[in-house]
């Protein structure tokens, strides 16, 4: 059976991830920051997650007994960067998109984690003569600024959030080129907005007038462009970043 490393395993797109790699034979191995027995993670078992392992990921000593735990078993042939510390909408909220208060941890969690996550898997996949894929989730915020006109008032997306983003793609293309020989692939998906129960109204609305399809994306249009970086039969595709946005960088 195939294995797989899905970090952010308890986050909304894992929970439409989990079951798609299950059905495709995957062996799960998930990691989060919260406890084995919590409700997130129950709920993503019942998914049919085989493994989960707590780790935080702004903790480099976690990484490292996470990296260690594969040395004594098996490295997965697949890893999917998907954790993140976003910044979500709050009605009651003062932003002006420019608190930099916790800059550190976002390097950690957003860049810094999934470079080291890569470094170790790739290293592992050379030493075995392996061939491996990585697949980082990016965001289209890691090419343009969002637009403060389209959330609620008061509210302003931190521009940290597309500058760990931006970096991201970046470990993207330079992985890719320096293990494309090595029969390592490394590719990022980039989304626009996806579709909540818990979303404003208001900013619904205003979000959709500016997608060129009308319409946030919904959770399942995450599969196939996953499916298509993960496929054993997509041999030549390294580098990519992959826009998912319905358009909505086009305008």
């Amino acid at each position: 059976m195939k294995k797989i490393l899905l970090t952010g395993c308890n986050g909304n797109l894992a929970s439409t991830i989990i079951p798609v790699l299950v059905n495709l034979n995957f062996k799960v191995v998930g990691c989060d920051i919260h406890d084995s027995n919590s409700i997130q993670t129950l709920k993503n078992i019942k998914l049919g997650l085989n493994e989960y392992i707590k780790c935080n990921l702004s903790n480099e000593n976690e990484i490292m007994s996470l990296i260690n735990n594969f040395e004594q078993s098996e490295f997965p042939n697949y890893l999917i960067n998907n954790a993140v510390i976003d910044f979500v909408p709050n009605v009651n909220s003062e932003d002006d998109g420019l608190d930099i208060s916790n800059f550190d941890e976002l390097i950690k969690v957003n860049v810094k984690a999934p470079l080291i996550l890569s470094k170790y898997f790739i290293n592992n996949w050379k030493k075995m003569n392996k061939t491996g894929t990585i697949i980082n989730i990016s965001s289209i915020y890691s090419e343009i600024s969002p637009d403060p006109n389209l959330y609620q008032r008061g509210f302003v997306k931190n521009i940290l959030y597309g500058i760990t983003k931006s970096a991201l793609n970046s470990i993207t293309q330079q992985l890719a080129v320096l293990t494309a020989k090595n029969n390592i692939r490394v590719n990022a998906l980039l989304f626009a907005g996806v579709k909540s129960k818990n979303q404003n109204k208001e900013f619904v609305k205003k979000y959709q007038s500016r997608i060129p399809i009308g319409r946030l994306m919904n959770s399942h249009e995450i599969i196939e462009p996953l499916t298509f970086l993960i496929s054993e039969k997509n041999t030549y595709t390294t580098g990519t970043l992959l826009k998912i946005d319905g358009g909505y960088t086009l305008i």
